[in-house]
């Protein structure tokens, strides 16, 4: 499909429940510094990001809806 040519392939094809990578970005985001972290993800990982983000320590954590109404990213805030 020519609109995913550009996706990496760990985007589209991901170990078990496919938030491998997530896991990875947010354990790693307090050592890079980052203040706030948005994560795009499919429309039916919200409440599994969310749970990450909380874990990891995040705050002020709050899902957004694309333009067809599904949930695709999740982001929070690191005190």
């Amino acid at each position: 499909m020519n609109a995913l040519r550009h996706e990496p392939r760990e985007a589209l094809i991901a170990d078990d429940d496919g938030l491998a990578a997530l896991r990875q970005i947010v354990s790693g985001a307090r050592a890079h510094g980052a203040g706030w972290l948005l994560l795009e993800h499919g429309w039916n990982q919200a409440d599994a990001v969310h749970n990450l983000l909380s874990q990891a320590g995040f705050t002020n954590i709050e899902t957004r809806r694309d333009l067809h109404g599904q949930t695709r990213c999740t982001g929070g805030r690191l005190p």
